[in-house]
């Protein structure tokens, strides 16, 4: 999972160079992008899932899990809220042009 979200880390950090610099974003970026949150979503619940059927074999385990999951959860919050950025300057920039 630290490999997920350092993975997931990286792309929002592309995400935010796009917003701040005079790059535009395309639509093309933002389907992708927004690919990489379902993914990333949808791996977390398949790391939760894991978890809850391992959980009862390691409890001990249970405080490094959460942690991890809590990186994970704010990496993909992060990832909602630069979707939704990404997705409003490129609507802008698509307004302008028309």
């Amino acid at each position: 999972m630290e490999r997920a979200t350092r993975l997931l880390a990286e792309l929002n950090t592309q995400a935010a160079h796009t917003l701040s610099s005079d790059d535009e974003p395309v639509r093309a970026d933002i389907i992708s992008f927004e690919d990489a949150l379902v993914t990333a979503g949808k791996s977390r619940q398949a790391f939760d899932d894991a978890n809850q059927i391992l959980g009862a074999k390691a409890e001990r385990r249970a405080a490094r899990v959460e942690r991890e999951f809590s990186g994970f959860d704010s990496e993909i919050r992060k990832s909602r809220n630069l979707a939704d950025a990404l997705t409003s300057a490129w609507q802008k920039d698509d307004t302008q042009v028309s």
